[in-house]
């Protein structure tokens, strides 16, 4: 999560983007792709950015979910996407960007 945190900072800074992450007692593991993961934690902190509102905040937290599942979530300040419009949210080569609604976004992914 560090190095994800290193690299999206020019972005936060640029944009002057409050952003929080979790501060850990205890390291925790996970198994997975470190790749992978790494992709989709930076998409989803590069939208909550890009999508945002200047000066606007963005927040990732972790709980365990259930025993031996944490959930990390990235909520934003930024417009977010009407009801309408989620349904489309995972076809390929579809920008949802053009149709925003102000709303209050949140992205969680669970491993």
């Amino acid at each position: 999560m560090l190095e994800c945190q290193a690299m999206i900072e020019p972005q936060v800074q640029q944009r002057g983007i409050n952003l929080t992450f979790p501060q850990f007692d205890v390291p925790y593991f996970v198994r997975a792709d470190r790749t992978r993961l790494k992709q989709v934690l930076i998409n989803l902190l590069s939208n909550a950015i890009k999508y945002n509102r200047e000066q606007g905040t963005v927040e990732v937290t972790c709980a365990e979910s259930t025993p031996g599942h944490i959930r990390t979530s990235v909520t934003d300040s930024g417009a977010g996407l009407p009801p309408e419009l989620l349904a489309q949210l995972f076809q390929p080569f579809n920008r949802l960007a053009r149709r925003l609604a102000p709303r209050k976004a949140r992205a969680s992914v669970s491993w």
